[in-house]
């Protein structure tokens, strides 16, 4: 008599339980020590790791799942009636989007118009110093992790967990769509909990915001799409080596958060 069986619903719980235990004790306090004492090397470090533990978790949760239920986001009126069956809901939707990713990616086409705009939002981003590109080198490594985190984050947060939670892959919860989007953006967000309440509220909105494109346009190409493009507008928003020489410097040999200031 089998007293255990292996069931699909159990790797997909695993793999989930998988994502946390990784998270929290791998990638975690790898950022945490980035917040305490930053370089270029210790960011790079960060980000090949980041890499390795995203492409892991997407191509885990494409065999665990099939791509064509993770790309396509099912839903009917009968799900999120609330919005899909109402014109003024589902219009304000709509608006809501359009002007999120337009205020996320403006800033980066006014700094590439003019690189003196660069120079002002420079301040606006040092919460994040700790973690953003300098040196050319992780430049061209922040494009790799641009388009990890479009692909890989989509296809875990609104292809895996929200079909999970929704009850669309086998042994899942069987939520409502709309409990399964807000509690998937929460889970987005508190991944980011090694920064503090404000950035994982911050994260979670983000999250929410791209779970509901997806399940208005029904898949996840256009967050995946957005995704990596709001990323990747950090490139002309951020330049230190170009608008304060001294302090990149700094980053790059490394320092802790007061002395890259000074």
């Amino acid at each position: 008599m089998r007293f255990f069986e292996i069931t699909p619903a159990i790797l997909q719980a695993a793999f989930i339980v998988l994502i946390m235990f990784l998270t929290i004790f791998v990638e975690s306090p790898k950022l945490r020590r980035l917040i305490q004492f930053t370089s270029s090397a210790a960011r790079l470090s960060a980000l090949k790791t980041g890499l390795v533990l995203w492409w892991s978790y997407a191509l885990l949760a494409l065999a665990l799942s099939g791509p064509t239920e993770l790309f396509q986001v099912r839903r009917t009126s009968a799900d999120i009636g609330w919005l899909l069956a109402n014109p003024v809901l589902h219009t304000l939707a709509i608006t809501l989007l359009a002007a999120y990713f337009c205020l996320a990616l403006s800033p980066a086409l006014r700094c590439a118009l003019n690189p003196k705009l660069r120079q002002k939002l420079g301040n606006a981003m040092r919460p994040l110093r700790f973690v953003l590109p300098v040196s050319d080198g992780e430049r061209r490594q922040w494009v790799l992790l641009c388009i990890t985190a479009g692909v890989c984050e989509e296809i875990v947060f609104r292809g895996f967990l929200l079909q999970y939670l929704h009850g669309q892959l086998s042994g899942g919860w069987n939520l409502g769509l709309t409990s399964a989007w807000l509690l998937s953006s929460l889970a987005f967000g508190c991944g980011h909990f090694y920064q503090g309440p404000a950035r994982i509220a911050t994260t979670a909105l983000a999250g929410s915001l791209f779970g509901l494109l997806a399940i208005l346009s029904g898949s996840l190409l256009l967050p995946i799409v957005l995704h990596i493009l709001v990323d990747l507008a950090v490139l002309w928003m951020y330049h230190p080596r170009l608008d304060n020489p001294d302090m990149a410097v700094r980053l790059i040999q490394g320092c802790a958060p007061a002395a890259c200031e000074s």
